[in-house]
């Protein structure tokens, strides 16, 4: 959802969703995952976003914005996806950034409702982005 409070042409954010990313972006907590750059970058391939910039320079940009960190696609998180029961959750790009938050120990914020129900049922901590 980073994107979304990046570039609120997008679609708005609830209020109470964006206050509590800037407040993570304040305290230098809001953290960007692999998978969701990697889910930009194929949004742009395939013509549904238009950025104002190449891609690349885009991301520089944005991910040397103050206060967010980068969390890579590691071992762990992989053999988490792998391992970690997320019911109807098939899309192994889905299972992966759950797992990349449940190894990093942050808060998702996802606008999926396959995510969000399983989030409510596992106890993973999870913010709507609807």
């Amino acid at each position: 959802m980073w994107l979304r409070l990046l570039l609120p042409e997008l679609g708005r954010l609830p209020a109470a969703t964006t206050r509590i990313l800037q407040e993570a972006q304040r305290a230098g907590q809001l953290t960007v995952s692999d998978i969701s750059i990697w889910g930009l970058a194929m949004r742009v391939g395939r013509g549904s976003l238009q950025l104002a910039m190449p891609l690349r320079d885009w991301l520089e940009r944005a991910m040397q914005a103050p206060g967010i960190r980068h969390a890579p696609i590691n071992r762990a998180a992989l053999l988490r996806a792998h391992e970690t029961e997320t019911g109807d959750i098939g899309d192994p790009f889905d299972r992966a950034l759950i797992a990349t938050d449940l190894t990093g120990g942050s808060t998702l914020v996802t606008a999926d409702q396959a995510i969000l129900r399983w989030g409510a049922t596992s106890g993973v901590p999870m913010l709507s982005a609807r």
